[in-house]
């Protein structure tokens, strides 16, 4: 018997984070940042993994789900590519595109009719560039923080030698 091992983390975002990323978003527009940062917005975050049939080796972060402005949850990056690949393709949310207007359920789903597949790599702990920067490249930064800074990925780092 085979299985995939499929498991999803969930994080409450600090203030600096939130406000990284409302920054970022909102430098096109810099008088919607208090708009924003007065929202609900980003004060959660969801991420899905799925090994698919490759889990022995190879985790795909297949969705990022975000709170929105509206207090619902919104899909902001989404895999498309096939899981059975070491680097499928995925589709993500222009987040600075909405700088002008509210980021809400509807508007967001709205842009992911609308969106082309982009590859990026996959591999949270390494530095390679991708074009996801705009889309939700600091929130996959957020992300590789915490999970390099975590006591379970690292566990001798945080005891005394003997």
């Amino acid at each position: 018997m085979s299985r995939n091992l499929r498991f999803q983390l969930t994080f409450e975002p600090s203030e600096s984070e939130r406000e990284e990323l409302v920054s970022f978003i909102s430098q096109p527009h810099p008088s919607s940042y208090d708009r924003i940062i007065a929202s609900s917005f980003y004060k959660q975050v969801i991420f899905n993994f799925d090994g698919g049939p490759l889990s022995h080796y190879c985790l795909h972060l297949v969705k990022v789900v975000i709170t929105t402005e509206d207090r619902e949850f919104a899909i902001v990056q989404e895999l498309t590519g096939d899981l059975n690949v070491s680097n499928p393709g995925s589709a993500f949310v222009d987040l600075q595109g909405f700088a002008h207007s509210p980021l809400t359920l509807n508007a967001i789903n709205e842009a992911r009719q609308h969106l082309s597949q982009v590859g990026f790599h996959t591999n949270l702990t390494s530095d390679h560039g991708d074009d996801s920067r705009g889309r939700t490249g600091i929130i996959l930064d957020q992300l590789k923080r915490f999970l390099t800074g975590a006591f379970f990925f690292s566990p001798f780092r945080h005891c005394d030698g003997r």
